[in-house]
């Protein structure tokens, strides 16, 4: 920045001050100075030509073009004010303190500005003091046309309980009377110039608006007009595994891996307003999947670093029961997959050996802590993703480029029957409305088999059954949480999210949490919030 421009913009930090217009930008007319004794014919003023610009932007009026023949004597400078909007408090002053060559105007109105140049001679010899003729230009102040944008906010992410925290919001069409709003509640507001424009606002986000998990809107309104929606979010540190909701108590349940430090390795219920932890409960070492089951009473909670899956009583907050899933030949333990639960308490568990290049997986259905004598041997199941059918009496299975089910019975499970062509969808399955929804977005008619359509999602998926909504945590870019109706298979409503989730990894242990959504991102940061525009 040059010593010019500095000088401008600490002018225009000091004389700034912006306020609605409540008149019509009619004109008001000072009196330019009144100066004795006769004009020197040599001294001409030139105040530059006339000028366009944003109102509340500083603009320089120059007068550097202006010439005078001085015999020896001295050359002053005056500007004035000749007229301006009525009810307008323009500011004028020098770009460079003790050089009156050019000024800064600051106008506050939309509307025209007159500003007046005259020429002072002053000669050394103590004779009489002679002007130039006034020479005018003229500003034409205008607030900026088109619609408001917001383009950009920073931070876009804030950990709850911070101090007041300053935001920046970035955009095109900002006047001197823009305001940001965060949630709907103005905040003050300062401008930020560049060029002769107003492309930045910042105010202060207050501690109070970050002390619970939330997503806040954030826009900026001039007088009538109101922006798009970008949006802040707050978010607690915790590197989960697994969320779960349990409505009856309205308690939100997360698995700790050991990296998760002090309350590591711990099942954990928390705060879903900051994310606190309320209780911790010791159910084995890296706890990872979990799933309630159909009476509400109990979690099954899988062990990341073993073969073994305990039942947490949820009443009694202990451990109740354990089951073992096996180990393959040589002695290497199984790891659980996915957990189903039938509404008779019996737990369906897909086991995978745990190969991350060409895994295999089975199926048993375990009564308690006993397995039902007929089971889907490890390589025989094709994949980890299905679906109960609401009878449970088959289960859906996707296999690559496939649909497999599985019929269930007291004795327990064993394949059916094997579809070709399907698309396949990947790690979750969502039956609703009689319709199979996947993660990739797919969506099968299970009573053929056969692909219906795609809802070109990807990503982790929530079912709504009562209003037949389906959805999609997508961790594109933009990343986005979209609704869906099962019925229609339209959207019903979307929440996109700050363009800081690009890079943040994908998400994890996405659930609902009553009428809000809760998820994990891969920078472990818990978010919980309130979607409007999704939530039916």
């Amino acid at each position: 920045m040059t010593a010019r421009e500095c000088a401008v913009f600490l002018v225009w930090a000091v004389l700034h001050g912006c306020g609605p217009s409540t008149s019509p930008p009619t004109s008001r007319t000072n009196t330019p100075p009144s100066i004795s004794g006769p004009q020197v014919a040599k001294a001409i003023a030139n105040a530059g030509n006339d000028q366009t610009i944003s109102t509340c932007v500083p603009t320089i009026v120059s007068g550097v073009k202006s010439t005078a023949e001085t015999a020896g004597g001295t050359v002053t400078f005056q500007w004035s004010i000749l007229s301006s909007p009525v009810g307008s408090a323009p500011k004028i002053r020098p770009v460079i303190a003790g050089d009156e060559r050019e000024v800064v105007l600051v106008t506050d109105k939309d509307g025209d500005y007159v500003i007046g140049l005259v020429l002072i001679v002053t000669p050394t010899d103590g004779g009489d003091v002679t002007s130039s003729a006034l020479d005018t230009v003229t500003v034409h102040a205008r607030l900026p046309s088109g619609p408001l944008s917001v383009s950009y906010v920073d931070p876009s992410q804030i950990a709850v309980g911070s101090g007041a925290t300053k935001l920046n919001v970035s955009g095109t069409n900002f006047a001197c009377t823009s305001v940001i709003q965060v949630g709907g509640v103005a905040l003050p507001t300062e401008l930020g110039i560049s060029g002769n424009k107003i492309t930045a606002l910042s105010a202060s986000l207050p501690s109070s608006m970050l002390s619970t998990l939330a997503l806040l809107p954030v826009t900026v309104s001039t007088g009538d007009q109101v922006s798009n929606a970008l949006s802040v979010m707050t978010y607690a540190p915790l590197a989960a595994n697994a969320l779960l909701y349990e409505p009856a108590a309205g308690a939100l349940y997360a698995t700790l891996p050991s990296k998760a430090g002090v309350a590591g390795n711990m099942l954990v219920r928390l705060d879903a307003a900051n994310g606190g932890i309320l209780a911790s409960y010791d159910v084995g070492a890296e706890p990872d999947k979990m799933i309630l089951s159909a009476d509400g009473q109990h979690l099954f909670v899988s062990l990341a670093g073993s073969n073994v899956i305990r039942r947490f009583a949820v009443a009694s907050t202990s451990v109740d029961l354990e089951l073992t899933i096996g180990a393959a030949s040589g002695g290497s333990p199984y790891r659980t997959a996915r957990m189903l639960v039938l509404s008779d308490q019996a737990l369906l568990v897909v086991a995978t050996d745990g190969y991350a290049a060409n895994p295999s997986y089975g199926a048993t259905i375990y009564d308690g802590a006993v397995a039902r004598p007929s089971a889907v041997a490890m390589g025989q199941l094709g994949g980890s993703a299905l679906a109960l059918s609401s009878d449970e009496q088959t289960a859906y299975v996707a296999v690559s480029r496939a649909m497999r089910r599985a019929s269930i019975t007291a004795s327990g499970i064993s394949i059916a029957d094997t579809t070709l062509g399907v698309q396949q969808p990947t790690s979750d399955l969502v039956l609703l409305a009689g319709r199979l929804f996947s993660a990739a977005g797919d969506i099968i008619d299970p009573s053929v088999p056969k692909w219906v359509a795609s809802l070109m999602r990807f990503g982790s998926i929530a079912a709504d059954p009562p209003t037949a909504r389906i959805f999609f945590l997508d961790n594109g870019n933009p990343a986005s949480l979209a609704a869906f109706s099962t019925t229609t298979l339209e959207l019903t409503g979307e929440q996109i999210f700050p363009s800081s989730f690009a890079g943040s990894g994908s998400f994890r242990a996405f659930t609902r949490c009553g009428s809000r959504f809760a998820f994990v991102s891969g920078w472990d940061r818990l978010f919980v919030f309130e979607a409007p525009n999704v939530q039916p």
